[in-house]
């Protein structure tokens, strides 16, 4: 038997305010800071992690201002994974062996997601979605067999 614990934070990351023309039209214009946009508490339900970061602690800089957000204030979500494992052996003949293997990647299903959407303009701005792609997949488990000689 075997196994596999990892646990990370999630990378850091700032929200982007759409192009302003007026300053140039750079594409990583940072949005205004009105508080703190980390959520404290993200649950620990799917439903709970949809939204995680509080929009309402950002808006859209006026025409030719730049944002006041300082670079990456954010974190995105956190990442832990177990993998277990299991295997017998079967002598067979000799050096002749049989082994049986079951394997479970994030055993306990936790749920990893991405980074949230960051564009302060995009409909779906703070939520970190479990389908969007970025996310980690669920358990996975094999069942292997091999012979050894």
């Amino acid at each position: 038997m075997s196994g596999d614990v990892y646990t990370e934070t999630g990378f850091p990351f700032s929200v982007v305010a759409s192009s302003n023309a007026a300053i140039g039209g750079g594409i990583n214009e940072r949005a205004n800071w009105l508080c703190n946009g980390n959520k404290s508490s993200h649950g620990s339900t799917y439903s709970q992690y949809l939204q995680y970061i509080n929009t309402s602690c950002y808006s859209q800089p006026a025409g030719g201002a730049l944002g006041n957000e300082r670079r990456n204030d954010l974190l995105g979500p956190r990442n832990t994974n177990i993998d277990l494992s299991a295997f017998k052996e079967f002598i067979i003949h000799d050096e002749l062996k049989f082994q049986l293997r079951g394997d479970a990647f994030n055993a306990l299903n936790h749920v990893n997601l991405g980074e949230p959407t960051k564009e302060i303009t995009a409909s779906d701005f703070g939520a970190a979605d479990a389908n969007d792609g970025n996310t980690a997949p669920g358990r996975v488990i094999q069942i292997s067999a091999k012979i050894l000689w």
